[in-house]
C-alpha cells in the first residue's frame, strides 16, 4: 500500500471502484518522452495493450467495466498518464499527473489523438525535476529531454476540450503552515465539457503535495465527470 493513497483505498471499500497498482517494465514506462532511456522506451513496449489487457482481465475475473479507466501517477508515472489520454481517449475517462509536463513537439513520441479528456494536473513551483516552467528534464544528471511549461501543459487540454479565456482561480486553504507551501487552483468547468484542473502548489517541489492529499482531489475530480 502507498501512504498517500491510504484514503483512497478507504474509498475503493466504499465506492463502486476497483483500484489497480500496475507496474512499469523494470519500474519504468514507455511514455511519451522521445529522449526517455528507460528500457521500457528502449524496447518500445506496447503500454496500450497492456492496459487494454487489463481492462480484459479485471471486466473478466472481477466483473469490473471494461470500457473505460482513470489514472493517476507521480512523475514517470505522470507521463504515462498523459500518454494514456493522449492515445486512448475513448477509453481513458479522466487523468491526475502529478509533478509533469507534457513533452514538447521536439520530445514528443507519441501520435495523439487530439481528444477531450478530463485532466488534473499537480505541480510544484520549486521542483527541480521537472521545471515548472518548462524547459530540459534532467534526472541524476540525464536528460530526458525537453517539456513544455505547467501552464502550456494545462492550456493544451483546455484548448482541446474547446475552453477558451481565463479559468475560474481560487486560493486553497493553508492546512499546513509550517511547510512553506500554499495551492493555487485554476479550474475549466462548464456545461457537458471535460473538465481541465491546475493544482499549482507554491513552493511545492518533485512529491505529492502537502496541503492537499493528490490521491484524495484526484478520486474527487474523477467522480465529477460524466
Amino acid at each position: 500500500m502507498m501512504k498517500p493513497a491510504e484514503n483512497l483505498e478507504k474509498e475503493a471499500g466504499k465506492e463502486p471502484f476497483l483500484l489497480v497498482y500496475p507496474d512499469g517494465y523494470k519500474r519504468y514506462w514507455n511514455e511519451c518522452r522521445k529522449s526517455a532511456t528507460s528500457v521500457a522506451n528502449q524496447e518500445n513496449i506496447n503500454e496500450q495493450a497492456f492496459f487494454e489487457a487489463m481492462l480484459h482481465y479485471f471486466n473478466k475475473n472481477y466483473g469490473v467495466n471494461g470500457k473505460h479507466f482513470y489514472a493517476i501517477g507521480l512523475s514517470g508515472g505522470g507521463h504515462m498518464a498523459y500518454k494514456l489520454a493522449l492515445t486512448m481517449p475513448d477509453k481513458c475517462k479522466g487523468i491526475s499527473a502529478i509533478v509533469a509536463n507534457l513533452p514538447d513537439q521536439t520530445n514528443l513520441d507519441c501520435e495523439e489523438a487530439k481528444k477531450p479528456v478530463p485532466v488534473m494536473i499537480i505541480n510544484g513551483t520549486n521542483d527541480a525535476v521537472n521545471p515548472y516552467t518548462g524547459g530540459e528534464m534532467k534526472v541524476n544528471g540525464s536528460s530526458f529531454g525537453r517539456v513544455l511549461s505547467t501552464e502550456n501543459t494545462f492550456t493544451y487540454w483546455a484548448s482541446l476540450a474547446g475552453y477558451k479565456g481565463k479559468p475560474k482561480v481560487e486560493t486553497l486553504p493553508d492546512s499546513n503552515s509550517g511547510n512553506k507551501q500554499t495551492i493555487t487552483k485554476y479550474t475549466f468547468k462548464k456545461g457537458r465539457k471535460p473538465e481541465v484542473v491546475l493544482l499549482k502548489v507554491i513552493g511545492g517541489e518533485h512529491a505529492f503535495p502537502e496541503d492537499v492529499n493528490g490521491f484524495t482531489e484526484s478520486w474527487q475530480f474523477f467522480k465529477r465527470q460524466k
